[in-house]
């Protein structure tokens, strides 16, 4: 999703992302496999910007048989001082700033771990002896968020006590858009994070390269994925792509 636009912190976000869109190059990935006892996997993303693909490019040492899925995958992009804080207060304590560490992430376990880590490392949070569970349901796309005390818990969108860098910016990666209060926070909105959407399937394909002009546009928190199936070759991804 694009990032959120704070009031208060537009400057910020402009400009960080600004320096990254002046420069149009185009960029390169790729990645060499051997697919015999597994297929190709590779991914691709642009965290900071919304980007397109140039072009896909596959090459393989044989004509063995394989299939070829190419998809487009929803992650979750955590930038420094962009989509990293999260406010919250435990009955006990002030509000506590959460910073989460600045990585894209390519399933909800991996901010959901990121957010408990840092939670758990949190000074006051310890202090009170307690240690927290953050979880997804792939059924509902809710994250929930409890502590071992089971004490009331607040989360604030908007930190209502701190004058600046008040919004909690990492909220909406995880679906948390409005002040909460309860023993478990659940988040008020789906949070699609690994959701998979096939752009292109082939089956049983036995070219040597299979090459893709058209063009596939993601946004900053989406990443391309070039999955092959078994056999008993090498294969080769190379993916050229800009910001947009």
């Amino acid at each position: 999703m694009p990032f959120t636009k704070y009031a208060d912190e537009v400057a910020n976000l402009v400009n960080r992302i600004d320096r990254q869109a002046l420069s149009q190059r185009i960029l390169v990935s790729r990645e060499v496999q051997d697919i015999s006892g597994t297929g190709l996997v590779h991914r691709v993303y642009l965290a900071k910007n919304p980007w397109c693909t140039k072009e896909i490019a596959l090459s393989f040492s044989g004509a063995n048989a394989r299939d070829i899925t190419i998809s487009k995958v929803t992650g979750a992009s955590v930038v420094t001082g962009i989509t990293d804080r999260f406010w919250i207060r435990v009955v006990g304590s002030v509000p506590q700033r959460i910073d989460l560490t600045e990585q894209f992430h390519f399933d909800a376990a991996g901010i959901a771990a990121d957010l408990e880590a840092q939670l758990d490392a949190n000074q006051a949070f310890s202090d009170l002896g307690m240690t927290f569970t953050v979880n997804y349901d792939g059924t509902t796309k809710l994250f929930s968020i409890s502590n071992s005390c089971g004490l009331v818990m607040n989360f604030y969108a908007s930190n209502p006590f701190v004058p600046v860098r008040k919004n909690s910016t990492a909220g909406p990666l995880l679906g948390f858009t409005a002040d909460q209060q309860g023993v478990v926070l659940t988040s008020d909105e789906a949070a699609d994070v690994g959701t998979e959407y096939v752009l292109i399937f082939e089956a049983g394909d036995t070219s040597l390269t299979y090459v893709v002009t058209d063009p596939f546009d993601f946004d900053n928190d989406s990443f391309l994925l070039v999955e092959t199936g078994m056999a008993n070759i090498t294969a080769t991804s190379k993916v050229s792509y800009q910001a947009v």
